[in-house]
C-alpha cells in the first residue's frame, strides 16, 4: 500500500447516513489511533477504545444518548485499514452482525491498523498529518481541529487536506448582512477598515452538507462561534438564544454565555438573509447539547 491507496481508503472511508445527521465514529475512531501510532501504541485494546471514544463521541459527536463505540470498532475493518483479533471466535467483520460488547471485553479483542496501512504509514512522511488534516477537514468545522487534536494527542504538521471546496463570498456575506458584529454579543472590532476576530459561522455545517449561503450563516466572535458548534448554545426559529443545561462555569460563563440564555439575537435588517428553518433545526438535532436551561435561569 503507497501514499495514494491509504488517502484514498480515508477519503473513501464508509461513515453511516441517514439523511443530515452526523455520524463522525469511524473518523475519531482514525484520529485517537493515529494519536496511539504515533506514540508506538500499535494494538488498542478494546477497554481503551470504549473508554477514550465514548469520550470523543460525548465532546464531538451528535447528542445521542448511546454513543455506541462498538460500531466503529468492528465496522471500520470493512474498509480495509483496520483489523480487530481477540481470544476466542468473534463474526466475520462483514457481518450485519457484531459481536456484543461483553464478548468484545472478556474476549480481549484489540483492534489495530492492518500491517499494510501501518506501513504506509512508516515509508511516508507527512502522510499521517495528511491523513489527520483530510478527516479534519472532511467532518469537523475549523472551530473544532485544534480542541480535537489535542484530544487524542496528535501533532501533526501544517499540510493541506482535500475537503469540499468552499464559496468564498460566503463570509464575505454574512458579516455583511449582520453589519460585521456578532449576532450574540455585538462584539466588532476593526482593524485598518477591516473585521477582526469576526467568522461567519455555518449553522448546518459545511461538514454536514451544508449550503454556503447567507441564511445558513451567523456573525459570530470567535468564543462564540467555538461554543456554537460545540451545542453550548442554540437557538430557536424565533431566534431566541438556548443555553444548554450541561454547561457550567465560573469566571465568565455568567456575563460571557449564561447573559444571553433567553435573549434575542441580533439579526439582520433584511429578512431574506436571516437564518433558515432547517438550518436552525439541524443544529438543534445534530449539535445542541442536551436541554435548554429553563428560562429566567441566570445563575451557573
Amino acid at each position: 500500500m503507497d501514499r495514494s491507496d491509504a488517502l484514498h481508503l480515508i477519503q473513501h472511508l464508509t461513515v453511516w447516513a441517514n439523511g443530515d445527521q452526523r455520524a463522525p465514529h469511524k473518523p475519531l475512531l482514525v484520529l485517537f489511533s493515529l494519536g496511539r501510532w504515533r506514540r508506538g501504541v500499535t494494538e488498542i485494546p478494546y477497554s481503551d477504545v470504549e473508554k477514550d471514544l465514548t469520550s470523543l463521541l460525548n465532546e464531538f459527536g451528535p447528542p445521542r444518548r448511546t454513543p455506541h463505540p462498538e460500531q466503529p470498532f468492528w465496522r471500520l475493518q470493512n474498509d480495509g485499514l483496520w483489523l480487530v483479533t481477540g481470544v476466542g471466535t468473534l463474526s466475520p467483520p462483514a457481518s450485519d452482525r457484531i459481536p456484543l460488547v461483553s464478548d468484545l471485553r472478556e474476549k480481549e479483542a484489540r483492534g489495530q491498523f492492518t500491517l499494510d496501512f501501518q506501513n504506509a504509514l512508516r515509508n511516508n512522511r507527512g502522510l499521517v498529518s495528511e491523513i489527520a488534516r483530510m478527516l479534519l477537514a472532511n467532518h469537523f468545522p475549523d472551530s473544532l481541529h485544534e480542541d480535537i487534536l489535542n484530544a487524542v494527542d496528535l501533532q501533526i504538521e501544517d499540510t493541506d487536506a482535500a475537503g469540499r471546496r468552499r464559496d468564498p463570498r460566503f463570509r464575505t456575506q454574512v458579516l455583511m448582512a449582520y453589519e460585521y458584529r456578532c449576532a450574540l454579543c455585538g462584539f466588532q472590532l476593526l482593524l485598518s477598515g477591516a473585521p477582526v476576530a469576526l467568522d461567519a459561522a455555518h449553522i448546518q455545517w459545511h461538514q454536514a452538507s451544508g449550503p454556503g449561503i447567507v441564511q445558513n450563516g451567523i456573525c459570530l466572535c470567535a468564543l462564540h462561534h467555538k461554543i456554537f458548534d460545540l451545542g453550548i448554545f442554540t437557538f430557536g426559529h424565533d431566534c431566541i438564544v438556548a443555553v444548554s443545561e450541561e454547561a457550567s462555569g465560573t469566571c465568565g460563563f455568567q456575563e460571557n454565555i449564561l447573559a444571553y440564555h433567553g435573549k434575542t439575537l441580533r439579526m439582520p435588517i433584511q429578512h431574506e438573509a436571516r437564518p433558515g428553518a432547517e438550518f436552525i433545526a439541524w443544529h438543534l438535532r445534530e449539535v445542541f447539547r442536551g436541554r435548554p436551561r429553563p428560562l429566567g435561569t441566570s445563575e451557573p
